[in-house]
């Protein structure tokens, strides 16, 4: 007697099938894998870039509080900081030269973070049109640029910005 419904050639078909879907899913996990690592290592970067360019900018504001508050004006104008430069001795600012690396650095930013924070000043004279008589008092306004750099997790950042006092 033949038994309704089953059919002698079809049998052992399942076995094949079911280790192709099961293949396939092991080649889509292992994509997922790698995908997720390759995310996490791009989010890993993008933080130790934001991190770096924070702190720089931090280290920048730092330089320009430490102009705006020095109230002898005349070191100011006469470059007599370590970090105040009438040039940058190498064009090149993120050159070492340009940074001061030791373990007494008066030009350090945020102190007990990882890494270097550190900024430096350049005076780029007076300010050519900025120093009329406004209110009878006769000052002239200064100009200087502030560089802020922050160097830590395998990266860099080096940040500039613009500061003019009247003196």
């Amino acid at each position: 007697m033949n038994k309704l419904g089953l059919i002698k050639e079809d049998q052992g078909t399942i076995l094949p099938i079911a280790l192709v879907l099961l293949l396939l899913l092991t080649m889509i996990g292992i994509a997922a894998t790698m995908t997720s690592e390759v995310e996490i290592r791009i989010a890993g970067n993008e933080l130790a870039y934001k991190q770096n360019l924070y702190y720089a900018e931090g280290s920048a504001m730092t330089g320009v509080q430490m102009l705006e508050n020095e109230p002898d004006t005349s070191q100011l104008s006469t470059l007599s900081f370590n970090w105040l430069h009438g040039s940058l001795p190498n064009p090149n600012i993120a050159s070492d030269i340009n940074w001061d690396f030791d373990n007494n650095n008066a030009n350090e930013a945020l102190p007990g973070e990882p890494g270097y924070h550190g900024y430096l000043a350049v005076y780029q004279g007076i300010d050519p049109g900025g120093s009329l008589d406004i209110g009878g008092t006769t000052t002239t306004l200064h100009k200087y640029v502030i560089y802020g750099r922050s160097a830590q997790k395998n990266g860099e950042a080096i940040i500039e910005v613009g500061y003019k006092r009247r003196f």
